[in-house]
């Protein structure tokens, strides 16, 4: 446990320097779309969250189709890390590449199986929209909810006179 606190401090600290941190390991389970557990050459387990991307809920249309997706493409492979940051739950994000160079948050969009996140380069932008022209995955939906709307919605109004006004 100790090993695991001080690998996590010390990838915090090159993170806040913004410097990026690689590694290689095996992917050792799948919690969803966009989150994987990796082992790496140490033994230790780590969770890391795709940048540049976020899939569906697994509750949402589309979840688990990205999270099988996702399995079939890197479970039990080795892959290559590159973390770039680090989530407001303290989960390094980073890009995972596999198969000799392919960028799975890339595939992920090209498949249309997740919402372009926090990337806000204009080629992850291209990536989504030629799946919502091509009605790639997710886009053949009539009205697609983003991840991050599915998980904190709108809450209604409590005020009668706001409720009134609205309607």
């Amino acid at each position: 446990m100790k090993k695991l606190f001080l690998a996590l401090a010390f990838l915090m600290v090159l993170v806040c320097q913004g410097q990026s941190y690689t590694y290689t390991g095996k992917v050792v389970k799948i919690k969803d779309g966009d989150t994987i557990t990796v082992l790496d050459t140490l033994n230790n387990q780590n969770t890391v969250r795709l940048a540049g991307v976020d899939a569906p809920e697994k509750k949402q249309e589309f979840g688990n189709v990205a999270k099988q997706f996702v399995s079939q493409e890197i479970f039990g492979k080795t892959v290559t890390v590159k973390i770039i940051s680090v989530d407001i739950f303290k989960r390094p994000v980073g890009y995972v590449i596999y198969d000799d160079n392919i960028n799975l948050s890339e595939v992920l969009l090209t498949r249309g199986l997740a919402w372009q996140f926090y990337d806000k380069s204009e080629y992850f932008k291209s990536l989504q929209d030629t799946a919502i022209h091509n009605r790639a995955g997710l886009w053949v939906l009539k009205d697609p909810v983003a991840p991050w709307l599915f998980r904190h919605p709108k809450k209604p109004s409590k005020k009668p006179s706001e409720a009134m006004a609205k309607a």
